[in-house]
């Protein structure tokens, strides 16, 4: 009995990922492939008749696998066995291990098994599926039958009896909330008690330092967000940095924009170049009806090192008194 306790392996499942990876299918594409893949899981026995076979034989093949063993299951008369016995590759497998009689016939399954997505199951038996759906059926009725009681009407000979079940408040829930909360504090402050050799005391006393190790020790979600901004900031400079930047040739938008302040008083032509249409675009189109204005008689500027956002010429400031 203490065997079967220790080998009670309901409550986990298992997986390789990294077997999964290396198998050229990569997933479990035949059963042959599910079962190798199962003897790996705890929930192997090295006491089958399977792993007999792949003892003795890997010694000659090293390969030996499902494929030949399954072949040779059938000279067995005694002991146990692990089959294939429903599939659908790759991603549903059901594995039975039944005894072997003497007479060479298979005997009734004993465990079942399941891989579903390459993890590995044990299913549960019949007694304890039985068992937890009666103790689940007996909570709530006990459940019920409290409720009926808590909110059962007082005697009344003189008037008639109404036994209404009213649900409770969201004040009345609220405390059941905390009662649980604080009972399940209390078991595993007790539990952690009993690990640790303290006493309940010690270990209530202590709670508040825990609580605030577990407050430092949670993650700064606004550092998070903050460092998450900072580095899409970054890649958007470093992007900026590698695009080449637009230069203009401030010499030739200079000449350009005096060409323009000449055509404007009716002196000369309208100026065309490369720098003739930034020019343009800043100073504005001509007025109409300038052409009897007197003539500009300004000295054009010399334009050199300056911004093109910063230039702006004054026509007023150089243009002769009417």
């Amino acid at each position: 009995m203490a065997d079967d306790a220790e080998q009670d392996l309901r409550h986990i499942h298992w997986s390789w990922p990294e077997a999964i990876a290396a198998n050229p299918a990569r997933s479990l594409a035949t059963p042959d492939l599910a079962m190798d893949y199962f003897a790996f899981s705890p929930f192997w026995d090295s006491k089958s008749n399977n792993n007999v076979l792949r003892t003795q034989r890997r010694i000659e093949n090293p390969t030996y696998g499902h494929a030949e063993e399954k072949v040779e299951l059938t000279a067995f008369r005694t002991g146990f066995e692990y089959i294939v016995s429903h599939h659908h590759a790759p991603d549903v497998f059901v594995i039975h291990r039944r005894d072997v009689l003497p007479d060479g016939a298979r005997g009734p399954v004993t465990h079942a098994y399941f891989i579903i997505q390459d993890k590995v199951y044990m299913s549960p038996n019949l007694h304890d599926i039985a068992s937890t759906r009666l103790r689940n059926a007996t909570f709530l009725l006990s459940s019920t039958f409290s409720s009926l009681s808590a909110n059962k009407p007082a005697a009344n000979p003189r008037a008639t009896a109404q036994w209404r079940a009213l649900p409770s408040s969201g004040k009345e829930k609220e405390k059941e909330k905390e009662r649980d909360a604080e009972r399940r504090d209390s078991v595993t402050e007790r539990r952690d008690s009993v690990a640790s050799g303290t006493t309940p005391a010690e270990a209530s006393a202590s709670a508040p330092e825990e609580k605030e190790k577990e407050k430092d020790a949670a993650p700064d979600w606004h550092l998070f967000h903050a460092l998450s901004a900072t580095r899409a900031s970054l890649a958007e400079l470093d992007r900026l940095a590698a695009s080449p930047e637009a230069r203009a040739d401030a010499e030739a938008e200079g000449r350009a924009f005096d060409a323009l302040a000449q055509a404007a008083i009716g002196r000369a032509p309208a100026p065309t170049g490369p720098g003739a249409a930034a020019a343009a675009g800043a100073a504005g189109t001509p007025r109409p009806g300038l052409a009897g204005t007197p003539a500009f008689r300004g000295t054009p500027r010399a334009v050199s090192n300056f911004a093109p956002s910063n230039f702006a010429p004054s026509l007023a400031a150089e243009s002769p008194a009417l």
